[in-house]
């Protein structure tokens, strides 16, 4: 199953049926210290692997960051998803606000939870 892309401004969200989806969505075995093989075993011994992930797009230094969510993750209470979620989107906060705690730090933590917010509305409601 191909995977959903919802472009934002600022960063494409990835959502994925497993792990493998994210690797065979960028058409890479190995990408941040993460491998495709690693997936597939994990994935065979009852896990996940990844449940979400956020970072640059692996191939194309000039293409937007991603946030990746894996929907085998996603079948837990409301609460646990949001937290997912909002884990993400604080990752990508960081990377958007080039790591500016000491100066934007309201910012970012209110960019996050809004994104969140968006993300979850989207896809769960």
């Amino acid at each position: 199953m191909a995977c959903k892309v919802i472009e934002y401004d600022e960063f494409d969200l990835i959502i994925g049926e497993n792990a493998i989806s994210i690797f065979d969505h960028f058409g890479v075995w190995i990408m941040h210290g993460l491998s495709k093989q690693d997936a597939v075993k994990r994935i065979s011994e009852g896990g996940t692997y990844i449940d979400g992930l956020c970072n640059e797009h692996p191939t194309d230094l000039n293409a937007k960051p991603f946030i990746f969510l894996n929907l085998n993750s996603c079948d837990v209470p409301c609460y646990k998803l949001m937290a997912l979620i909002m884990h993400e989107t604080m990752h990508m906060s960081d990377h958007i606000y080039n790591g500016c705690w000491d100066s934007d730090e309201e910012n970012m933590i209110t960019w996050a939870e809004n994104t969140a917010i968006d993300i979850y509305e989207k896809l769960f409601l």
